[in-house]
């Protein structure tokens, strides 16, 4: 029998030598063996050198993964803790303050461009959010998208950076993606779903369509943040606040702030009876997800980019949702307004000059 420890744990090999003699093709069989676990340790936990206590990393230390990132600084308990660095294959770097093994939250990555996720040929990680983008996509237009979504996190008068922390956390502990793609579903027939292998799956909501430039051109700047918010509550938010953010929960806060909206007629939900049925759960997510878009536009001041009246949501400034439906502005002020807050609008501007 062969024992090898690795990374604290025993691996035990059935390998018999005939006569206790060691021949040249069971040492071939050894050393493919221990190769092997080797690198399946690199891949799981890294190769580390540094301080321990207890036999964990603890103290000071350096821990190489296998995909080319390598972390220097504190560790505690077996994990990154305190101050460190985190260098990335792409060249790009984060250093600052990490804990239990969480650090990179606010990291902003560089555009990759990898085969391995298809149908999507390109993605960006930038602030625990990864963007996933189909063929055809400019460049541009992805940049664009992340650099909206990472304003939404630059500082705020009312933002908590524990909640939007643990916000954060959650994006990485589900996998939550935004998708993009070229013009609209029909100009993008045969793609999957999600990525047709890898930890990103299920967590996602809708796409983020590149508008043609003749075309509906003014509807872009809205476009991407009506989605870029689709994802944070109706993914993100439904993990990161279960209390409140169940929109399959008839009683959660965000119903009950739904319903009060739909009561006082400032929420017009008949557009969507067809989707009650023939999907129900279908309806109570899309219903939601709509009503939470609507508020936290009208909270920022922005219902500009809609562009005018709708016949969905009547109420169009911060001060008409703290005095018509407070059930609403109580849940604004208590999740969303601690953890992100209205992009730039210098960003959005690009496409369409908002008077």
């Amino acid at each position: 029998m062969l024992l090898i420890t690795f990374n604290g744990r025993d691996r035990t090999f059935p390998i018999n030598f005939p006569n206790q003699r060691i021949e040249m093709k069971n040492l071939k069989i050894v050393i493919h063996i221990l190769l092997s676990v080797f690198l399946l340790g690199c891949a799981e936990k890294g190769v580390y050198v540094g301080e321990k206590k207890d036999g964990k990393r603890h103290g000071q230390g350096t821990l190489t993964f296998s995909d080319g990132r390598k972390y220097e600084g504190e560790f505690k308990d077996g994990k990154q803790d305190g101050q460190g660095t985190e260098t990335y294959s792409d060249g790009s770097s984060y250093e600052g303050e990490w804990k239990d093994g969480y650090g990179p939250l606010y990291k902003k990555g560089s555009l990759i461009s990898e085969n391995k996720f298809k149908p999507y040929t390109r993605y960006i990680d930038t602030i625990s959010l990864r963007i996933f983008s189909l063929e055809r996509v400019s460049d541009t237009f992805i940049k664009d998208v992340a650099l909206i979504y990472e304003s939404m996190f630059d500082a705020k008068k009312i933002i908590d950076p524990i909640i939007q922390k643990h916000f954060l956390k959650t994006l990485q502990k589900f996998y939550v993606y935004q998708r993009i793609g070229l013009i609209s579903p029909d100009f993008n027939r045969g793609f999957d779903c999600c990525p047709r292998r890898g930890k990103y799956q299920h967590n996602h909501v809708d796409f983020i369509w590149e508008k043609e430039k003749n075309h509906e051109i003014h509807r872009q700047a809205n476009e991407i943040v009506e989605h870029l918010l689709h994802t944070i509550t109706t993914v993100g938010f439904y993990y990161a606040f279960p209390d409140e953010w169940r929109w399959d929960k008839k009683d959660s806060p965000i119903n009950l702030a739904m319903q009060e909206a739909v009561d006082k007629g400032h929420y017009n939900i008949s557009s969507y009876s067809d989707l009650l049925n023939r999907d129900r759960k279908g309806y109570a997510k899309v219903t939601a997800q709509e009503f939470a878009y609507w508020v936290i536009l009208a909270e920022w001041n922005y219902f500009y980019l809609v562009g005018g009246q709708n016949d969905e949501f009547n109420l169009h400034t911060s001060s008409q949702i703290a005095s018509k439906l407070p059930l609403a502005h109580k849940l604004y002020l208590d999740t969303v307004a601690k953890v992100i807050g209205p992009p730039d609008k210098k960003l959005l501007n690009k496409w369409y000059k908002f008077k």
